[in-house]
């Protein structure tokens, strides 16, 4: 057994690195304790589909001394991100003396569980609860979060309506089971609402369906569904992903930017006098965010190039993720899926096609306490088709024959 002496150095830093701590803590105090929030809030101002964190074991006024903008959340929170790279590290919560029991400071400090490092220990990091799942409708991504970190009990992740101390426990299945019944009777609207949790992005996503049910399968986008023209939506364990949303695992969707536009309420006073629309390709898009004489329209919307040919765009206000751009895509974008509004719940399954069972870039967090986190997310998203009865997707089809003719091509020489 660890003796209370042995200790592993735990860093948080963000995507750029100009903001980077690290603490050394007891092994003996191990595994830290996440919780995972799916609010409407926490998913709009991290782009993924909840947010996750830890306390922070570390001295926090390691964390008052680094250079971090901060936004307020609520009276009682602020998240501080790097005002660079958008990357949210902590929670700052103040609470009033009395609700303080005797030497608890005023105010302590969660680090945002994407922002930690990969340490090669497997029992770095338990998540003990899911929170304010009655948010997200269908029981948004808890549904694939239940059994986690082989976990040897086999008992499922508790879900909690709102808060853990003051609501009832839910079962995301059956919040699923009740949304897509409710569904069937719900017309779904062309344009879904798309903004970040303060509204400094504030956008429209238009589902495209009169263009993309014109065209043959074949000249579709690689990322809409050939039968029921939703768009792709998957799972991504990157280190720069995680990193700059702040969650182990983040969740993209994909669009063509020209389906892409204002929200209405930032269309009109603020809308130039030559009418244009939001940039329909990711050179303008650039060209848009960087001009000195900028549409106000755009608002908060910033970038931060991650490689050369990369633009990781978010809101500078509230830091939530936004656009994952390449040069070499110009006409679409990753859009973060935790900012879409569909009227079904955060899954938002009316407009999205979930990849089940795949998970990209798994291979960043191998040999690391993520690993096996990262795999019992991709093992339970597929235990989930498997007992809806939902079929392998198309985009897990074209991925996996792509890695397989890839594999073939390699071994040949």
């Amino acid at each position: 057994m660890a003796s209370d002496e042995e200790a592993v150095e735990l860093t948080a830093q963000c995507l750029c690195k100009a903001q980077s701590i690290t603490t050394s803590v007891p092994t003996s105090s191990l595994p830290l304790q996440a919780s995972y929030c799916h609010c409407t809030s926490c998913r709009h101002v991290t782009g993924g589909m909840y947010s996750s964190c830890v306390a922070w074991p570390g001295p926090s006024a390691a964390v008052r001394a680094l250079s971090l903008r901060s936004y307020a959340f609520s009276q009682r929170l602020t998240i501080l991100f790097c005002g660079t790279c958008s990357s949210p590290m902590f929670w700052r919560e103040r609470r009033p003396e009395k609700e303080r029991k005797g030497k608890e400071e005023e105010e302590t400090f969660e680090a945002f569980t994407g922002v930690l490092s990969n340490n090669a220990l497997p029992d770095m990091i338990q998540v003990k609860d899911h929170i304010f799942v009655g948010d997200t409708l269908d029981g948004g991504a808890a549904i694939w979060l239940r059994h986690l970190l082989k976990d040897k009990s086999g008992t499922p992740v508790p879900c909690y309506r709102s808060w853990r101390h003051d609501s009832e426990l839910v079962d995301p299945d059956a919040m699923a089971a009740a949304s897509e019944a409710k569904m069937k009777h719900v017309p779904i609207p062309d344009e879904i609402p798309v903004h970040c949790r303060c509204k400094g992005v504030n956008l429209i996503l238009h589902r495209g369906i009169a263009d993309y049910s014109t065209k043959e399968p074949s000249q579709l986008p690689f990322f809409v569904d050939p039968s029921t023209h939703k768009l792709m939506a998957g799972f991504d364990a990157c280190h720069s992903c995680r990193t700059s949303a702040g969650i182990d695992v983040m969740n993209w969707t994909f669009t063509l930017l020209k389906n892409i536009d204002y929200a209405p309420s930032s269309s009109s006073s603020d809308a130039p006098s030559s009418g244009s629309g939001f940039p329909s390709n990711t050179l303008d898009l650039k060209a848009a965010v960087s001009s000195p004489d900028r549409d106000p329209r755009l608002s908060h919307l910033a970038y931060y190039v991650s490689s050369d040919d990369v633009q990781r765009y978010f809101c500078s206000r509230c830091s939530a993720s936004v656009f994952y751009a390449v040069d070499s895509r110009p006409s679409m974008v990753d859009l973060g899926s935790g900012l879409l509004d569909a009227p079904d719940g955060a899954r938002a399954e009316s407009v999205l096609v979930w990849i089940l069972g795949l998970m990209i870039w798994a291979e960043d967090v191998k040999g690391g306490w993520r690993e096996e986190l990262v795999s019992s997310i991709k093992r339970n998203s597929e235990d989930w088709r498997i007992k809806n009865g939902i079929p392998v997707s198309w985009g897990r089809k074209l991925r996996e024959e792509r890695t397989a003719k890839n594999a073939a091509e390699a071994a040949q020489g």
